[in-house]
């Protein structure tokens, strides 16, 4: 039985035709909105976490080859001077770079004999966020 057999093929044909239509571009169209919104929330949650965020610079790569048990001497050797230190009174020293928003933020923890105890790596992001760890090796 043909699908026009109800009524006039010049009233129902074209209305089947445009419901069928709007339902495709509907669905396209939710589609392509779903898709966006997910993106975009990907892209918010790496900008948040400092990931991908082109306002703070990426972490020089001497510093990813710090880790515990590494004398103080060999951190400074090859991750330069810290910028905030006051070893040894003090166990903790820091290093940072700071981009137009974020700052990169190495910390190093000492113990007693002067080697390596813990590492802190992070972005401070100061829109509410605070400190973002991004690596800790203890």
């Amino acid at each position: 039985m043909s699908p026009f057999a109800s009524g006039s093929a010049f009233f129902v044909g074209p209305q089947l035709l445009a419901t069928h239509d709007v339902k495709y571009i509907m669905k396209k169209r939710t589609t392509l909105l779903v898709g966006s919104a997910l993106f975009l929330v990907l892209l918010a949650v790496l900008f948040i976490r400092g990931v991908a965020t082109p306002f703070t610079p990426p972490a020089p790569a001497a510093w990813a080859q710090i880790s515990p048990g590494i004398t103080r001497s060999d951190i400074i050797a090859s991750a330069g001077a810290p910028q905030t230190s006051g070893y040894p009174e003090k166990i903790i020293e820091t290093w940072y770079l700071s981009g137009r928003v974020g700052t990169r933020q190495m910390f190093v923890r000492y113990d007693g004999g002067g080697k390596a105890e813990t590492v802190t790596e992070g972005v401070f992001w100061p829109f509410g966020r605070g400190f973002i760890q991004t690596r800790r090796t203890q």
